[in-house]
């Protein structure tokens, strides 16, 4: 294959940047690889060289002098001509604000520089899959909409030619039970018409033997008319059937009939025509078909674009928390140095301190009478408050500073950096080390109540998890019930949201006034399938709140990407279902809610003692 077929088999890339170097480096590397490439210095450049010969796709810098990449995508993303063209931002810019800022001005992609030639060509071939998809199904949409103008012609054709073509006329004798047919009926059956007309019993063996039985029924009721007075209510019938040609073929017959009375008016023939349908069938068989295809194409590239949307959104929260992270710990680490400094030195502090007093106070018994300058002094100083106060201010020291390393020691544990496998975890320690983090939005602000957090720890083993990600979850359940408890603050009872989950919490009335956040964990068994003796361990975790609750017609989707009852501004709509992916899909538990409106809510996490298990069987212990 030459390189002018690899050009048109791969596509046309246009790449944007200020850089001559950059601009060899990317042209090389996609000629290699059968891409058509185009180059522009700057924005403006860009825009001329889309609007004139659009490419399939753009590769974009951001900082470029006169027009940067985000007003240059802006611009595409307004033209109804190059809307459709997705851009791949290429920048040395790698903070979350910037990548964020991308997405919203419609970039499809964002890479960071220095980038590596695999992931540049598999995230272009991505994005270029992705169009060619959506072009194919905007086409076969096309294709369906003219076969269906067709089909709609046709039909209005097919009923101005009823009006005007011969159908196939038959009657039937009832007291006989004989046909007559026209020339037209024996064609559509394909006999004869040189040959008489079929009898009763032949004809009924030229219906479908799937059809047969309804017909003898029709004929039957038929028959049946002569022998009652005839009711104008049975005036006419429809009947669609199938026939065996003698030579095998089967064809769909519509046929319709009127009754025919003689002049006492009495019912004793049936006139009626039949036309041969086979072929509006087979095209309407045939649109069912065509209609069912692309239903199933649109929902697939419907549940395609929704994933890759989910994706992206993941993976720009997850940077976000792997950032959070990185600061956390780093500011823990510069927090700790001068810390342990002050800390390890109260102690020596102390006790200098305490030889000083000791000199004084010898100094005191051996010279009981100082000197009027030396007496002025000791009364300026307030020496006898010193010396009784010093062990006060020592200790109020330690205390803080005691204080301050627990807060850092908590952020280190939270973030948990360098843990990105599988490690035994006390889940204890991590929700306590999350309430740490979120202590100061439990207190008193102004006029509204402190939120109380009661804990009802059970005896828990050391869990197999992924710790970082688990605190995450800790943080988003504790931080949405806080929310749930911000002002205005309804003052519910959780007495009824307990007994129905059966906690072992029964807060009385009196306790349930002021906002509160229940805390409970525990350990309990399931039976493995189909294994009787085996019994897997796993924890529960409850975090309830006595909010208003969550309404019944949005519980069902609170676990949706991006679904939020929040505020505009005041919440992504990720925090649960990040949550719920952490927990069902990366450690193979479970994650659910139970919230009575005006009452509370409870979230319920389970997950296994060891995660290593193939799947997270529901089978509960008895006993």
């Amino acid at each position: 294959m030459n390189s002018n077929q690899k050009s048109a088999t791969k596509g046309t890339i246009l790449i944007v940047d200020d850089i001559p170097e950059n601009l060899r480096l990317l042209s090389k590397i996609l000629t290699k690889y059968g891409y058509q490439v185009k180059r522009a210095i700057n924005g403006l450049l860009a825009l001329k060289v889309v609007h004139s010969t659009p490419p399939e796709l753009i590769l974009l810098d951001i900082k470029m002098p006169q027009m940067n990449g985000y007003e240059v995508c802006r611009e595409l993303k307004a033209s109804e001509q190059t809307r459709e063209i997705p851009v791949i931002f290429l920048s040395v810019l790698n903070d979350v604000l910037d990548k964020v800022k991308a997405f919203d001005v419609g970039g499809a992609d964002y890479i960071t520089k220095p980038f590596h030639e695999q992931e540049i060509l598999a995230r272009i071939e991505h994005q270029l899959t992705i169009r060619r998809q959506k072009k194919h199904l905007q086409q076969e949409i096309c294709d369906r909409q003219q076969a269906e103008t067709a089909l709609r012609r046709s039909e209005a054709k097919l009923l101005a030619a009823q009006r005007v073509a011969h159908f196939g006329n038959w009657e039937f004798d009832l007291l006989t039970q004989q046909f007559t047919w026209s020339e037209e009926l024996f064609c559509i059956f394909g006999l004869d018409f040189s040959q008489p007309e079929p009898s009763y019993i032949e004809y009924l063996q030229l219906i479908h033997p799937d059809d047969r039985e309804l017909m003898e029924q029709t004929l039957t009721h038929w028959l049946s008319l002569t022998e009652c007075p005839f009711k104008p209510t049975s005036k006419s019938c429809e009947l669609d059937f199938r026939i065996v040609r003698p030579d095998g073929s089967i064809r769909y017959i519509e046929a319709k009939g009127e009754p025919i009375l003689n002049e006492w008016g009495q019912l004793r023939k049936f006139f009626g025509v039949a036309q041969d349908i086979t072929q509006r069938k087979q095209v309407e068989e045939a649109l069912r078909q065509s209609e069912a295809r692309e239903r199933d194409k649109a929902t697939q590239l419907e549940l395609t674009l929704n994933e890759l949307k989910r994706t992206q959104s993941q993976l720009v929260q997850s940077e976000k928390m792997s950032s959070l992270g990185q600061m956390v710990a780093g500011v823990a680490h510069e927090i700790n140095n001068p810390i342990s400094f002050i800390y390890g030195n109260l102690d020596p502090a102390s006790k200098y301190f305490q030889d000083l007093i000791d000199l004084i106070q010898f100094y005191q018994q051996t010279y009981p009478n100082p000197t009027p300058e030396i007496e002025e002094l000791t009364e300026e100083i307030e020496l006898d408050f010193l010396v009784s106060d010093w062990q006060k201010l020592i200790h109020s020291m330690q205390v803080g500073a005691e204080r301050i390393r627990e807060i850092v020691s908590s952020l280190k544990n939270f973030s948990r950096q360098s843990e990105s496998a599988l490690k035994p975890v006390d889940i204890h320690e991590g929700i306590d080390n999350t309430l740490l983090i979120l202590q100061h939005r439990l207190r008193a602000v102004g006029n509204h109540s402190s939120i109380e957090v009661i804990k009802e720890y059970g005896q828990l083993p050391l869990v197999s998890c992924y710790a970082s990600e688990l605190n995450q979850v800790f943080m988003n359940l504790l931080s949405n019930a806080i929310d749930a408890l911000a002002p205005p603050f309804a003052k519910n009872s959780l007495s009824e949201l307990m007994v129905n989950r059966k906690w072992s919490i029964k807060p009385n009335k009196k306790q349930s006034l002021n906002p509160k956040i229940w805390i409970s964990t525990k350990k309990t068994g399931i039976k493995l399938p189909h294994q009787t003796s085996q019994i897997l361990e796993k924890v529960v975790i409850r975090i309830a709140d006595n909010g208003p609750g969550i309404n019944e017609q949005v519980i069902h989707r609170i676990f949706e990407p991006f679904f939020t009852t929040k505020p505009v501004g005041s919440g992504t709509g990720l925090g649960l279902s990040i949550s719920y992916q952490i927990v069902v899909e990366r450690h193979r538990g479970k994650l659910s809610c139970f919230s009575v409106e005006g009452q509370g809510t409870e979230f319920i996490v389970e997950i296994p003692v060891n995660t290593s298990y193939p799947t997270f069987p529901l089978y509960k212990v008895q006993g």
